[in-house]
């Protein structure tokens, strides 16, 4: 009797264990598909759009502004150029889950064109281009801010709900800001600094690769260099300058006056710092020259020496069809390093050919071994050249300042007036 209970009992609990029982979860797919719609709703919902901050791993800073809908469109604007701040241009997005949930730009937009492996569409690599990104991994989700990690470079994009001041024209006022920055190599002498927390601090804003450097003397020469994002009243900078306790992140309310020789700009908050053109450097970087030889890249700049203040003072783009400077260390193998300016829409070159040294001061010289080299430009533009190589070849030599990866300030150790921007 007892074994007939004991049958029942497990007789009874193994039909009670094959009961189906629904459990309320919801499967992984089924939370992406809703955090997905939360996404695409919080996107196009933004009625003044989204401001984009774009860090691509090549360096550089890039603003964006972008209006998305909820059928997969996204207008764009950008603040490269001028163009591109006032013209939208359309394309399709989608939001989605390869390893992470993901926004993918799908059709050429403006961010494609930094990421554009042709160097000729945005001056950035051969192969690489400026090795950017259009598809980003969503890291954190706000209601006004969103963070994003590109999926192949890893570039850093954030993207902040627009406010109501920031319309249509907000990227164009941006554009004209970083722009009006010229300004300052406007100013007689390369050198400007300011004073912060009782130290002289020399800066140099690089409004091409939109990268700032600081440097300052703390026991030897001090380099911070970061890249900013341009707003429609100043500059972001992607990483704080820390200096003695106290931090710098973002530049604002420029007044430049290369007339007058004065400016100002404001900082943390409302404090108005005053620019100081000067004739001598805070400090000079007596490693710079060595670092610039020794890259492998060939340096470029348009508008070439700047000259008390005017873009090439040196009259080079008076060859025909001019499309840049490039200067080249170790060109041949002996050492030799060329310099070319490249005319008839870049089918020609004339320049001179010579051989670089350094030493521990800081200063890089050029000892000419070639004056000319290349195709003749016309026997006008030839005189022109053999005034830039009393320059060039002045025994002085030149300070370098380092203003990014592959970006060099070049000044004339004797003339700080004379100076030029390689890229």
């Amino acid at each position: 009797m007892k074994a007939k209970y004991i049958f029942l009992f497990f007789l009874i609990f193994s039909l009670l264990g094959c009961r189906k029982i629904e459990i309320v979860n919801d499967r992984p797919d089924e939370k992406l598909n809703k955090l997905r719609s939360e996404y695409i709703e919080q996107l196009s919902s933004a009625k003044n759009g989204w401001i984009g901050y774009l860090f691509p791993q090549g360096g550089r800073g890039f603003t964006f502004k972008f209006e998305f809908n909820n059928k997969n469109r996204v207008v764009s604007y950008s603040a490269t150029d001028e163009r591109k701040s006032l013209r939208p241009m359309e394309s399709s997005y989608r939001i989605a889950a390869d390893q992470v949930l993901s926004l993918y730009f799908d059709t050429y937009s403006y961010l494609h064109i930094l990421a554009d492996p042709n160097d000729f569409v945005n001056g950035g690599f051969r192969g690489a281009g400026l090795i950017s990104d259009f598809e980003f991994a969503i890291l954190e989700f706000k209601k006004d801010t969103i963070k994003l990690k590109g999926n192949h470079n890893s570039s850093d994009l954030i993207l902040v709900r627009a406010n109501e001041n920031q319309g249509k024209e907000y990227i164009h006022q941006a554009y004209e800001l970083n722009k009006s920055l010229d300004k300052l190599n406007l100013f007689p002498n390369y050198f400007n600094k300011f004073n912060f927390e009782n130290q002289d601090i020399q800066f140099a804003i690089n409004n091409i690769s939109n990268t700032i450097s600081f440097y300052y003397d703390e026991n030897g020469f001090k380099q911070f260099t970061t890249e900013y994002a341009v707003t429609n009243s100043g500059i972001l900078l992607r990483k704080p300058f820390l200096f003695k306790g106290k931090t710098i992140l973002e530049l604002f309310d420029f007044k430049l006056d290369p007339i007058q020789v004065k400016g100002t700009f404001k900082i943390n908050k409302d404090q108005i710092v005053e620019i100081i053109n000067s004739s001598k450097p805070v400090i000079v970087d007596k490693d710079a020259p060595r670092r610039m030889y020794i890259n492998r890249y060939n340096y470029s700049t348009y508008y070439g020496f700047y000259v008390n203040g005017k873009s090439d003072g040196l009259q080079m783009q008076r060859l025909p069809d001019y499309t840049g400077t490039f200067f080249i260390p170790r060109r041949y193998l002996d050492p030799l390093d060329a310099l070319y300016f490249t005319f008839k829409k870049g089918a020609a070159f004339v320049g001179p050919l010579f051989n670089s040294t350094y030493d521990l001061d800081g200063k890089i010289v050029f000892k000419e071994f070639m004056p000319v080299t290349g195709f003749d430009p016309g026997e006008e533009n030839l005189n022109i050249l053999h005034e830039f190589n009393k320059i060039w070849f002045d025994k002085n030599g030149f300070y370098i300042y380092q203003t990014g990866t592959n970006f060099y300030d070049m000044i004339s150790t004797v003339d700080s007036r004379v100076w030029v921007r390689f890229n």
